[in-house]
């Protein structure tokens, strides 16, 4: 990434062909000279993300991180996938 900012007013492209290419465009303008093109818009968040952390051993969270790993998957998800499996094993079902 560039910490130099270029023409502030070049024209925003209507499309980016990916994430990337949006991240390099913001990466090198400033926002700001576009707020005349921007329209407010009003939206409602959820902040709160629901999860609830659990405290693991490190030795169990290096072995699941291993594994996520091996699985090309994330710790996260990994212990989601196992946790619920363990839960519609024993005939919980959410």
């Amino acid at each position: 990434m560039s910490d130099t900012v270029v023409n502030l007013h070049d024209e925003i492209p209507e499309e980016f062909a990916s994430l990337v290419e949006a991240g390099e465009f913001w990466d090198t303008h400033d926002s700001g000279a576009y707020e005349d093109t921007m329209t407010p818009i009003d939206i409602e968040l959820d902040v709160l993300d629901h999860k609830l952390y659990v405290a693991v051993a490190r030795d169990v969270a290096v072995q699941l991180q291993a594994k996520a790993r091996d699985q090309g998957v994330g710790t996260e998800t990994l212990v989601n996938m196992w946790l619920l499996e363990k839960l519609l094993q024993h005939g919980t079902n959410g």
